[in-house]
């Protein structure tokens, strides 16, 4: 069998050649076939003039099919540079998109796939490309990896023709950290309408997901503070009510108004008092450090003298370090005179300083040193106690922690004192430190700054040394009337007033203070206010103010609200001035002093 003769790759010219040629032999060789068969010789004259029109018909036909022929090969040639280019543009677009891009045919065969598919599957690049199925990761033999199929549903996209969206599948990797894929498959189809394939979008996304963890995170957090600021404040008004009743009534006892006590007596009520204090106190560093750790805690800065403030701390100590035997020393260094800060924040750091020297020290001395030590002061409070051991030392800062020994079992504590001390200092601009050496006694350093940030000097007050608490008793007179629902606070208040010469009444709904006090106004007004009545005492602060017979009397909440705010919050609703339970009778003297008329005025 012969073969075709090779031409090699056809060209326009060679086409056009090649009808010529053809066209040519049937001209001379068709006519003096007819003619021979025919043999006619008038035959022959004829087809030599068809013979030239031929030619003319072929040389021009030729010519005009070379020149469509050639426009075609342009357009052709062009479309294929821009198919070429789009080709170049989409691979390009593909690579360097940080998805991952895997096209698959109708068998689930990888027939494309880019870097970053590679990459995110943990296949080496040379197994997500072609068409094979030795290269196909499904058929893969890798048990450091998944295989396509568990993580891409190509199956179920084939059989329902619909797309699956944010399948989210976690991967781990040898050799860095695992990832979170979110997966996307979508069906492809031909001009016909039948499935050729489908298209897998891979996107990592364990950055949004680890910020999702973060966001819920925070959340949770969020509603736990919430939760935890709500319990305290509930937690401190139902203790603060009844301890109300504990203090207040011994310190009534303690002024022996009602009459004298025997010694006994007044031992017992000092150690009411003295139990009440100390759990006062603790629900005092409980809010303060929930405070503190919420970011709510703020400082009342004054200029303090600092030999005062020393004084003050170490006579509160004095009467326990004497009956412990201890000897208590003092050296304020003559450069330091003055510090600024929240004074009553500062004597509750040294205070809690002093106090845990004196009550780990079975013998010997507690000394208070004050020295100036650019750009602050250092305060340091140094014992010779019992000490801490070195793997303790770290801990002693942590809330609720307490060192195990012997004296600390025989004495009261919560942890939390350093721990709020710590706080409180760092608050300031400044920290708290210790140093300890078990069996000879530990030294903490207080650092404060000489103005801490923030600071802004204090405008002058008219209101300065107006009351003078030395007045007498018998001038605190009025009518006063009590809301107080809480019964041990109503005896409390009544009985200390009556004490006082003051005209009580007795009012167990504001709503009816209107009509009751109606032909005589109280001088005064002892008003109740809690978290549970608050909207309505606002509304009846409101109705206070707009009776033109009331609008100038004070009206001063009681409150065992003690969180961070609450006392402008009462203020705002209409209050004049704000007592906070458990009362303390000197707090109570003041008030009554600047709100009663002829107390002092």
């Amino acid at each position: 069998m012969g073969h075709w003769p090779k031409f090699g790759k056809l060209t326009p010219t060679k086409i056009v050649a090649i009808y010529a040629l053809v066209g040519s032999l049937w001209i001379l060789f068709s006519d003096r076939v007819i003619a021979l068969i025919l043999q006619n010789p008038e035959f022959d004259r004829l087809t030599q003039f068809q013979t030239v029109k031929g030619w003319v018909y072929v040389i021009v036909t030729a010519l005009l099919l070379d020149r469509l022929i050639r426009r075609y090969a342009t357009i052709l040639n062009r479309s294929r540079e821009q198919l070429k280019r789009s080709e170049e543009r989409l691979e390009a677009i593909v690579e360097t998109t940080t998805s991952g891009i895997v096209v698959l045919d109708t068998e689930g065969r990888i027939t494309l796939s880019n870097q970053a598919a590679a990459h995110l599957l943990g296949y080496p690049r040379s197994a997500t490309l072609g068409g094979v199925d030795e290269r196909s990761p499904q058929s893969m033999q890798r048990s450091t990896y998944p295989t396509l199929a568990e993580i891409v549903p190509f199956d179920r996209v084939r059989e329902t023709g619909q797309p699956s969206c944010a399948i989210e599948y976690e991967i781990h990797y040898p050799d860095r950290p695992p990832a979170i894929l979110s997966i996307d498959t979508a069906p492809l189809y031909d001009g016909e309408g039948r499935f050729e394939g489908a298209v897998v979008a891979i996107a990592d996304i364990s950055e949004r997901k680890h910020a999702e963890a973060i966001a819920r995170a925070r959340d949770l957090a969020e509603a736990r503070n919430r939760a935890k600021s709500e319990f305290l404040a509930q937690m401190s008004h139902e203790i603060r009510t009844p301890l109300n009743g504990v203090l207040g009534l011994s310190q009534i006892l303690q002024r022996e108004i009602f009459g004298p006590l025997n010694p006994k007596q007044r031992e017992y009520i000092n150690r009411i008092k003295d139990s009440g204090d100390h759990l006062l106190e603790l629900i005092n560093d409980i809010l303060d450090l929930s405070k503190i750790e919420a970011g709510k805690a703020q400082l009342q800065y004054s200029a303090i003298e600092v030999a005062q403030l020393c004084k003050y701390c170490l006579k509160i100590v004095q009467e326990r370090a004497y009956e412990r035997g201890l000897q208590l020393t003092t050296d304020i260094d003559p450069q330091v005179r003055t510090l600024v800060g929240d004074e009553r924040r500062l004597k509750q750091i040294l205070l809690n300083l002093l106090s845990n020297a004196v009550k780990f020290t079975p013998e010997g001395q507690v000394s208070l040193r004050v020295e100036k030590t650019p750009p602050g002061l250092r305060i340091t409070v140094a014992d010779t106690g019992i000490g801490i051991a070195p793997e303790d030392l770290p801990l002693v800062f942590e809330p609720f922690h307490q060192i195990q020994n012997d004296l600390n079992a025989k004495t009261q504590g919560t942890g939390l004192g350093l721990a709020l001390s710590r706080d409180l200092a760092r608050l300031h601009g400044g920290d708290l430190d210790a140093e300890s050496t078990p069996g000879q006694g530990s030294r903490f350093h207080l650092y404060l700054p000489d103005l801490p940030s923030g600071y802004l000097p204090p405008e002058p007050s008219e209101e300065a040394d107006r009351v003078d608490l030395t007045t007498d008793l018998s001038r605190r007179t009025g009518r006063v009337a009590i809301v107080e629902p809480d019964r041990s606070t109503e005896i409390l208040l009544r009985d200390y007033l009556q004490a006082l010469g003051c005209e009580i009444e007795i009012v167990t709904d504001s709503d009816r203070l209107f009509e009751e006090s109606a032909e005589i106004v109280p001088d005064l007004i002892l008003l109740d206010v809690s978290w549970s009545n608050f909207s309505r005492r606002q509304q009846w602060l409101s109705q206070l103010r707009d009776r033109a017979a009331w609008q100038g009397i004070p009206a001063i909440a009681i409150a065992a609200m003690a969180m961070a705010g609450d006392r402008d919050r009462v203020l705002e609703a209409g209050a004049t001035d704000y007592l906070t339970k458990p009362i303390q009778l000197e707090q109570l003297d003041r008030l009554l002093l600047q709100y009663l008329p002829g107390a002092g005025r």
